[in-house]
């Protein structure tokens, strides 16, 4: 470093005072610009001054650097550990199997499908297939036509007016025919329902009939209950059930009730 002269003061060497002791503001910034410049070339000059600089950018601690040390190694093991246990992403299966206690609801049950209707090979696929050509003249001549769908204002009850046999036809009817007279309010009609039952549903039919009163009569193969009456405007009205081997013809008329209408149709299907 240059070293300026010192200054002479009465023949006695002195050293000027330095201005930032007396508060006053430094005015020869040279100086350090020059032992800047005139050590910037000096290997030792400058290693000193780099570790002082250190110094000053690293924080002091109260904690020795060993423990330092072991704090950082024992952080890494522990992330070590973690990473060994809890797998990655790239472990994790795309898809996880639960067990049913872990669904959100009941299972929904299967539907149990309804048996398919047995419908008799016997019956015909049309109900004119029923008949001869002679009945069907016969009803033909008495305005009736036969038809596939009721006309009337309210429904017919097909086959009876009984309840009782009315619950049991609802549950074993497999064809029904209309013949009936033109217009919303036919005078004279025919309804008929043929069900296939089986041997307790035949049974309960016909024991139901003997307690109406109907009239028992060997017909055809078959067993016909029956009966005739009138209404209060004096029409005639009534009603037919044959049994034969699982099949049952129910029928009821009013106005027209021709005679061998249920043997016609035992004829043509048992025939």
């Amino acid at each position: 470093m240059v070293r300026l002269p010192r200054r002479r003061s009465g023949g006695t060497d002195s050293v000027s005072p330095d201005p930032r002791a007396a508060g006053q503001p430094e005015n020869d910034p040279d100086e350090k610009m020059i032992g800047w410049l005139t050590d910037f070339d000096n290997p030792t000059i400058e290693k000193a001054r780099n570790r002082r600089l250190d110094r000053q950018l690293i924080p002091r601690t109260k904690f020795p650097i060993t423990a330092v040390l072991t704090l950082v190694a024992g952080v890494a093991a522990a992330g070590a550990i973690i990473a060994a246990i809890e797998p990655t992403s790239s472990q994790v299966p795309d898809s996880v199997s639960t067990s049913p206690s872990q669904t959100s609801g009941p299972p929904t049950p299967t539907p149990t499908p309804e048996p398919p209707v047995v419908v008799d090979a016997r019956i015909p696929e049309r109900c004119s297939q029923l008949f001869g050509s002679k009945m069907k003249n016969t009803l033909g001549d008495n305005g009736l036509e036969l038809t596939g769908r009721w006309r009337a204002t309210t429904l017919p009850r097909t086959g009876s007016l009984d309840p009782e046999l009315l619950d049991l036809l609802s549950t074993t009817t497999v064809m029904e025919c209309y013949w009936l007279q033109p217009g919303d309010d036919p005078e004279r009609g025919i309804l008929t329902a043929i069900g296939a039952v089986d041997s307790r549903q035949a049974r309960l039919a016909a024991a139901r009939a003997v307690e109406m009163g109907m009239t028992k009569a060997k017909e055809v193969g078959g067993t016909r209950y029956y009966l005739m009456d009138t209404d209060a405007t004096g029409m005639a009205k009534g009603e037919s059930h044959f049994f034969r081997d699982g099949l049952w013809f129910a029928t009821r008329w009013w106005g027209y009730g021709p005679y061998g209408y249920t043997a016609d149709m035992a004829d043509h299907i048992y025939g």
